[in-house]
């Protein structure tokens, strides 16, 4: 199974404290260590970084896109 990771999910594990953090970061890990197979979009890249820039949070984009 392969899943779309959309904007929500890096942005909740960067964010402050959600009730979706712990299983976003999860789902992360397991894309991570290849337990997951997982796809995204220039969409959801471009989402992410017009939201932070709007909030003047740029500093969590760079995390999120850091390697």
């Amino acid at each position: 199974m392969k899943v779309l990771v959309g904007s929500n999910i890096p942005m909740v594990v960067a964010g402050a404290g959600h009730a979706n953090r712990e299983p976003a970061w999860r789902l992360l890990e397991r894309v991570r260590k290849g337990t997951l197979a997982a796809c995204t979009s220039t969409e959801v890249l471009q989402e992410i970084l017009y939201r932070y820039s709007a909030l003047g949070r740029l500093d969590l984009a760079r995390r999120l896109f850091a390697p």
